[in-house]
């Protein structure tokens, strides 16, 4: 058996538990969704496609109403039809044909006022649904603060007021970040399960972004978010003080996951979506593919990675526990912040298991040898990037250039390094995030449903979630058909000594510059 393959099977050994959870028939949190009309924005992306899919498996939904946009002349049936392709869904294919059946696309957008809704699918949630589900958000850190504003603050307030007049709305579960209030001042601090004060009015924020020219919402950008690292986690906190100032008599949560990765365990190991690749994952797969040997980090820091299966059955559960406290009298907010923190993991451990570990399974389609030098300040990155990536890219597009092939390097690393420019905040800093609600929420789970809806992240053996990490880059975005492997293993050696050889003349070749160079301008200097 191959041993990406063989890792793979080890991990599928976890579904045990689950399964016969599953089978038992005492959970409550799938009789509190039994039955029952739920409302999902966001369903397309990563977490979306993830959530629809547990729903699905694990509770007998009457109805999943998809809250999506038509888009590249194509209908919402259509996309829907194309994100059902996805390997995410293909265990659930397998065991029901007609899984898809509870799925109903709605044309909407959460960037129009009204959410772009007709009359008839508003009066159609408004008198069926029950439980809503908010992951729509751009989460592009790169993206325009009226962009962000607008999906992200306005979009959520539109929500908001749909599930106001939603007759049966039992729960709302809204998905922020951990990374809101993890601010530049708040570096090394504990960043708590509440409400922050919010930089700006989220209505202030709404009217400049609607309003304001291009011009002066750049300058109004630069001032408001100097201390966040992109707009996306700047928009969050702004967005969860709205929550808190409308909320009035919704039964409501908000669920704050740390950064989020590949699968754990479901529905199959390792699942990613493409959409990862502008993130950790890119840099994981840049690393694994001999292309990448420049990290931008601090080895000494805690990294909060966490599982996409456990943030999604931390939204679930947190539905059905904000309902119950609702019905008891508990009215207040609750916040659950799904992280790492009582697991934690040293990125220069991780970076070790990258470096030993990770190799055994390393893909066939790998262009170099797979290795790194790691560095925590910006310019020596940035000096060694132009030193091991860009410079030897140009000489090899220029290659390319010549026989007639598609110079294609130059653009890979400047992907690469616009990556590494965004997570460097999240890589060279590190928070302390607490995590009581979301523990005892999970203590509050009976142990059906601790095996079905599992997040408790105490149980991540990180080496083994790298590999698992690992193989899912090479199934679902590489897809190599995880074949080769010990092949691939060997081609590492060979590449290793070949990168010695070129590293060397390499060396030299700079040297020799800088010899020249030196007694060119010695000799112009006497």
């Amino acid at each position: 058996m191959d041993p990406a393959v063989a890792i793979e099977q080890a991990a599928l050994k976890k579904h045990k538990a689950m399964n016969e959870a599953l089978e038992r028939g005492d959970s409550e949190i799938q009789q509190f969704y039994e039955g029952c009309v739920v409302l999902v924005t966001g369903g397309s992306g990563f977490l979306g496609k993830h959530l629809i899919e547990k729903l699905l498996r694990s509770c007998d939904i009457k109805k999943i109403y998809l809250l999506m946009r038509a888009k590249r002349n194509k209908s919402v049936n259509s996309r829907l039809h194309e994100i059902l392709q996805d390997p995410v869904f293909d265990n659930l294919r397998q065991k029901r044909s007609n899984f898809e059946n509870p799925l109903v696309p709605l044309i909407g957008d959460v960037n129009t006022l009204g959410l772009g809704l007709d009359n008839d699918d508003r009066r159609k949630i408004t008198k069926e649904v029950e439980i809503i589900f908010h992951a729509a958000a751009t989460t592009r850190f790169d993206e325009t603060l009226r962009n962000a504003t607008i999906t992200n603050v306005r979009g959520t307030r539109e929500i908001l007021a749909l599930a106001k007049n939603c007759k049966k709305l039992r729960s709302f579960v809204y998905i922020s970040t951990a990374y809101g209030f993890a601010t530049k001042d708040n570096v090394k601090t504990c960043i708590l399960e509440q409400f922050y004060p919010s930089p700006i009015e989220p209505d202030t924020l709404i009217n400049i972004a609607e309003n304001f020219n291009n011009k002066a919402l750049e300058d109004v950008a630069l001032r408001l978010t100097k201390q966040w690292p992109n707009t996306y986690t700047f928009t969050k906190i702004v967005t969860e003080e709205l929550i808190r100032l409308t909320k009035e008599d919704l039964p409501i949560c908000i669920v704050r996951p740390t950064i989020v990765i590949g699968s754990y365990s479901e529905p199959s190991p390792g699942w990613l979506d493409k959409s990862n690749v502008f993130g950790a994952s890119g840099i994981l797969l840049g690393l694994g593919l001999g292309i990448i040997h420049v990290v931008l980090a601090d080895r000494d820091i805690k990294i909060d990675l966490i599982p996409v299966d456990m943030v999604t059955n931390s939204i679930i559960a947190a539905g059905w526990k904000t309902s119950t406290r609702w019905l008891s009298g508990c009215k207040d907010t609750k916040i659950y912040t799904v992280s790492n923190s009582r697991n934690p993991c040293l990125w220069g451990i991780l970076n070790s298991y990258m470096k030993t570990d990770l190799r055994s399974i390393i893909s066939p389609r790998a262009v170099w040898y797979c290795t790194a030098i790691e560095t925590k300040y910006l310019q020596v990155a940035y000096l060694l990037t132009w030193l091991f990536h860009f410079i030897p890219a140009y000489f090899v597009d220029g290659v390319l250039s010549i026989i007639g092939k598609e110079p294609i390097l130059n653009k890979v690393y400047n992907k690469a390094w616009k990556i590494t420019s965004v997570l460097s905040h999240f890589t060279t800093n590190e928070w302390i995030f607490t995590d009581k609600n979301t523990m005892e929420l999970y203590q509050s789970l009976c142990k059906t449903d601790q095996d079905i809806f599992a997040f408790d992240s105490k149980v991540i053996n990180w080496k083994e979630m790298l590999l698992i990490w690992g193989v899912g880059l090479r199934k679902y975005i590489l897809r190599d058909g995880l074949k080769d492997t010990n092949a691939s293993m060997k081609k590492q050696f060979w590449l290793k000594m070949l990168n010695y050889i070129v590293l060397a003349v390499y060396i030299f070749i700079w040297w020799y510059i800088f010899v020249f160079v030196y007694w060119i301008l010695k000799f112009d200097f006497n």
